[in-house]
């Protein structure tokens, strides 16, 4: 489904382990600022990610505690 721009997730790891977010996908594109695309994002315990939709099916994840 695409989601208009400017539509916002967050996900949150609640856990002791790692919150992998797997950014590999053929219909949508995640950047997160120092990371090659192909990488996945991990969230390590009370780490949040924002997911902020910049344009169709292409997402901003911005990492914050």
């Amino acid at each position: 489904t695409a989601y208009p721009i400017g539509t916002i997730f967050k996900a949150t790891n609640i856990s002791l382990g790692a919150l992998t977010i797997d950014r590999v996908h053929p219909a949508v594109t995640f950047y997160h600022s120092g990371d090659p695309i192909s990488t996945p994002i991990v969230l390590a315990q009370y780490e949040v990610c924002t997911m902020t939709c910049i344009a169709i099916n292409t997402y901003i994840c911005i990492l914050s505690t």
